[in-house]
């Protein structure tokens, strides 16, 4: 579900998603990313596409979302628990990865990608542990258009509206 309840069946993959995976999971010597821009260019969904993009590789992920439960998801099981610390010893191993939506991730050795805005309370401590930076662009006008036209649930806007 989107921030507003309803559910999410589309993933609109932008360019940006497709290059920022391409420098994190080809980079076997940096563990820890953040990514980050302005408000509503798609971080989180950059997060799902990630999830998605590890998930078909069977890899374990631990995705934590500000304001929601820590899901873990395995080859062998789906878990969620109120607490990210009871997934401790997942975060302790280097093949895991953790996503990390809006909040500041638990120091750990799994490779942490934390998709923030540029709002210090969520990488403050994070940015201590050296880490590689990324900034998201904003969205094109070709981006915009290319989601109205193919995204049912943007296909009533029009381009006036687009390009406001």
């Amino acid at each position: 579900k989107d921030d507003f309840g309803s559910n999410i069946s589309t993933l609109f993959i932008r360019d940006c998603y497709l290059h920022l995976s391409e420098i994190i999971f080809g980079n076997v010597n940096i563990f820890r990313w953040r990514i980050t821009g302005n408000p509503g260019i798609g971080k989180t969904f950059l997060g799902y596409y990630l999830l998605y993009q590890l998930a078909k590789q069977n890899r374990t992920i631990i995705y934590h979302q500000n304001g929601r439960s820590p899901i873990l998801f395995s080859d062998k099981k789906v878990l969620t628990t109120n607490d990210t610390y009871n997934f401790r010893d997942y975060l302790g191993r280097e093949e895991v990865w953790y996503i990390v939506d809006a909040l500041e991730p638990m120091q750990c050795r799994a490779k942490t990608i934390l998709v923030c805005s540029p709002q210090k309370k969520y990488y403050k401590m994070f940015d201590q542990l050296g880490i590689d930076i990324r900034y998201m662009p904003v969205w094109s006008l070709a981006e915009l258009n290319l989601c109205r036209d193919n995204i049912r649930l943007f296909q009533h806007l029009t381009q006036k509206t687009v390009r406001e």
